[in-house]
């Protein structure tokens, strides 16, 4: 993930974009405001031509002026209209919605958001809600004003949502199951093994009346995690012969280099075999999970599903997402008011950092500690010797005079 800053400041995003799936990640993302996106059709087109697979675009409220101005200084709204626009008029499908929550500044504005995903689904495949993280000196008083946590998005999604979405996985409940959409699409493997405290999600289906429904009323939610758990292990530990054990009996040492060499061959042809042999045992194994099989040939959802299981992998999932279901997770970042050390040692969201002592080797920083305890060290060990830091008075000068560019642009 491309984070900042805006990473679209740079003229070369593209150019590291390309040499990112040369290097082999296999998703890459970037983080923006849209300001730039919104500024052409052709550079989300060149964006997404380059190799970039989503868009983690802030996304604070909807048409609520006051609320923009308040936590951006200008009112981004039309900004975000056309990011949609141009994303849509390209066919990129990737979008994922990013508000940061503060309570009294924009939690009202959550209704308005999921509406605007909902509506929107044919580009926007989730909501990914973070809850504010206050950073930096703030008194009690102020700082109760502020907090808003995941337990109080719950409530909201909740009762936005007439009671249809009850209930939230952790992240980390998904964590074998994309080690196994990893195995079957034969890419690098991940898990998702933050704490269960760092943040939840959940798939919520939009039906044919436009209405809100929970993913337990189509599918068995928690046996269809735990089936695919299961299949991994077996996977992991290859519970399905190979049928090169037929060779069990057989010294190939008295054969030499030629029987190394089609031993070497066969383990490819069964790693193909195997891996076609565990898709089918997981889908057989899935469709009982199905609340109602019977409407896998006429309801959008059970084929988006069915296609997702039959061929499981990330263009599968992210098409699953958009075919009227949404995803919708929170990811709350920790700031030194609730700071966590269990929370720390699994995070997953780590900031790369050059490091001062040794250029040539980066740090690997978890997310949640690089503003609480690392950005003023690292930034006092970075900087250029002989330059001096500007006067706050000039930086705010600035950012006044960038606010007029965007407002006159919109």
């Amino acid at each position: 993930q491309y984070a900042g800053g805006e990473p679209t400041l740079r003229n070369d995003l593209h150019d590291i974009t390309r040499k990112a799936k040369e290097l082999g990640f296999i998703e890459v993302m970037v983080s923006t405001n849209g300001v730039r996106m919104s500024k052409s059709v052709e550079y989300c087109r060149e964006l997404m031509e380059s190799g970039i697979d989503a868009i983690y675009l802030q996304f604070d409220a909807t048409n609520a002026p006051e609320v923009w101005k308040k936590m951006r200084g200008v009112n981004l709204w039309p900004i975000k209209q056309r990011v949609i626009k141009n994303c849509r008029a390209i066919g990129f499908k990737g979008i994922m919605l990013v508000p940061t929550i503060a309570k009294g500044v924009n939690d009202n504005q959550i209704e308005n958001i999921l509406e605007f995903a909902k509506q929107n689904n044919d580009v926007v495949a989730g909501v990914v809600f973070q809850p504010v993280s206050l950073c930096g000196r703030i008194n009690y008083e102020e700082l109760m004003e502020l907090r808003y946590t995941s337990s109080d998005l719950k409530i909201a999604i909740n009762k936005i949502t007439n009671n249809a979405i009850e209930k939230f996985y952790p992240i980390a409940s998904s964590a074998k199951f994309t080690r196994l959409l990893a195995w079957f699409d034969n890419v690098p493997s991940f898990s998702m093994t933050t704490h269960p405290d760092c943040g939840f999600a959940t798939i919520v289906i939009i039906d044919d009346n436009d209405e809100w429904k929970a993913l337990e009323n189509y599918f068995n939610a928690k046996g269809l995690v735990t089936w695919a758990n299961q299949v991994w292990d077996m996977v992991r530990n290859r519970e399905i012969p190979k049928p090169t054990s037929f060779l069990k009996d057989i010294n190939l040492e008295n054969y030499g280099g030629v029987a190394s060499r089609i031993g070497e061959f066969i383990d490819d042809m069964t790693n193909l075999g195997y891996r076609q042999i565990m898709k089918s045992y997981f889908f057989a194994g899935a469709l009982k999970y199905i609340k109602n099989p019977s409407q896998i040939l006429t309801s959008k959802l059970f084929q988006s599903f069915t296609r997702l299981i039959l061929s499981p992998n990330f263009n599968s999932a992210k098409s699953f997402l958009l075919s009227k279901n949404l995803l919708i997770s929170c990811m709350h970042f920790q700031d030194a008011y609730n700071f966590d050390l269990d929370r720390v040692s699994n995070c997953i969201v780590h900031y790369g950092v050059i490091d001062p002592d040794d250029p040539s080797m980066v740090l690997q920083i978890p997310f949640c500690t690089m503003n609480t305890l690392h950005r003023e060290k690292l930034e006092a060990r970075h900087k250029i010797a002989n330059q001096s830091t500007l006067k706050p008075e000039i930086i705010q000068s600035k950012i006044k005079t960038y606010i007029k560019s965007i407002e006159k642009e919109i």
